[in-house]
């Protein structure tokens, strides 16, 4: 069993409606490791499955919820914009957000372009730590219990 690894959970939502088409989707970490999330990415796909850049991306919101706090991890529905980057420039969270092991995320896209379909992929990249164990990835001391200091 590794100490740390990289990690990437990705979680897909086809052909999401115009207007209000919404669907939530999760990820469950591993029960042996706690889950030190780190990037956030999104790939937007049209009605043909052809990618739409990032410059273009149309309405689309996200709610994240992390299951062991059952916590919003926003205080509602934010721009796709505002909390994923693209694959060639992730979004850097400002710090690392602790998922326990066995927690599970919750993450629902709701398309609010008016006129066409889209498909979303949603990235999370991270470091998986044997539980209970601190993360020494990034200059960054953490412990399970979320608590983080410098090195």
């Amino acid at each position: 069993m590794k100490y740390e690894r990289f990690q990437s959970y990705e979680l897909t939502y086809t052909a999401l409606a115009a207007v209000s088409g919404s669907d939530q989707k999760s990820f469950q970490v591993e029960v042996d490791y706690d889950f030190w999330w780190t990037k956030a990415q999104a790939f937007v796909f049209d009605a043909a499955g052809l990618g739409v850049s990032r410059l273009q991306w149309p309405n689309i919101e996200v709610l994240l919820q992390e299951g062991a706090s059952n916590q919003q991890l926003v205080n509602q529905a934010a721009s796709i914009n505002s909390l994923f980057g693209s694959g060639e420039i992730p979004f850097i969270l400002p710090k690392p957000h602790p998922v326990q092991g066995g927690s599970t995320m919750v993450a629902t896209v709701t398309n609010r372009h008016t006129l066409t379909a889209f498909s979303v992929r949603l990235c999370f990249s991270g470091v998986q730590v044997l539980r209970g164990q601190p993360l020494k990835a990034a200059g960054v001391r953490a412990t399970a219990s979320g608590r983080m200091r410098g090195r």
